[in-house]
């Protein structure tokens, strides 16, 4: 995990697990429970924005983009585990101002991703 002088404000940070099912409802126009689509939906927005961790002393650091996508998303989206032995990452967490853009991002990706169908 590398700490760094740059972690936003805790208000301006939402839960990963949130910000998929948002993301998710927005851009398929469906709700769902489902584990393994709220993962998936995770992983997505994780490859395209900065992820942080807050860790059970409260403390918020950013995560290194190859720390949270060599693991398995799980739990709704909410932790990340690794098959190597590493802790399971939890209490993962986005900054709330990208969540537009993301919405934007994703939609046309499930957009085109429909198109060739």
């Amino acid at each position: 995990m590398k700490k760094t002088n740059e972690v936003p404000a805790l208000q301006a940070l939402m839960s990963l697990r949130l910000a998929a099912d948002i993301v998710h409802q927005r851009t398929t126009g469906e709700k769902t429970t489902s584990d393994s689509v709220l993962s998936e939906m995770a992983e997505l927005i994780a490859a395209r924005t900065r992820v942080f961790m807050r860790d059970k002393y409260g403390a918020v650091a950013m995560l290194m983009p190859d720390e949270v996508l060599e693991g398995e998303f799980h739990a709704y989206g909410s932790a990340v585990r690794f098959d190597d032995g590493r802790p399971t990452l939890t209490e993962l967490l986005i900054m709330h101002d990208q969540l537009e853009r993301l919405i934007d991002e994703i939609g046309r990706f499930y957009r085109k991703s429909k198109q060739s169908v």
